[in-house]
């Protein structure tokens, strides 16, 4: 299924029925990461093209790099400057993630990233 609202990019998906919007995917990614800590910011970068739009931070408890994501309508990929703008980002030691296309696959990347933290999130919920 297709759809276009205004003039702002869209993210056209099935998801139980919806038709699902790039803002709907920032959203739940933000939602689902914030419950545990994870800060999901909006990249403006004018006139640096190809830069991704999203970067997640780690909770303060458990550090690591910064992570990179672009979200993309489903079908697309990243454009060769955004491949290569990652890789010179990875080089400097940020993690890019792969581009998020639907919500099942950013419902994925939240709980690989969760994954990554629990220890870290047990020891402090523990603590507490």
């Amino acid at each position: 299924m297709v759809a276009t609202y205004g003039t702002g990019a869209v993210l056209a998906a099935e998801w139980a029925g919806t038709v699902i919007v790039e803002s709907d995917i920032e959203r739940k990614l933000r939602e689902n990461l914030s419950e545990y800590g994870f800060k999901v910011l909006k990249l403006y970068t004018p006139g640096n093209i190809g830069t991704m739009d999203r970067m997640i931070l780690n909770p303060t408890y458990s550090p690591g790099p910064p992570r990179f994501v672009e979200l993309k309508r489903p079908g697309k990929k990243l454009r060769l400057l955004q491949v290569a703008i990652g890789q010179e980002w990875a080089r400097r030691g940020c993690e890019v993630l792969d581009p998020i296309t639907s919500m099942h696959e950013c419902e994925q990347t939240c709980q690989e990233l969760i994954q990554q933290i629990m220890p870290d999130y047990m020891l402090r919920t523990n603590a507490l």
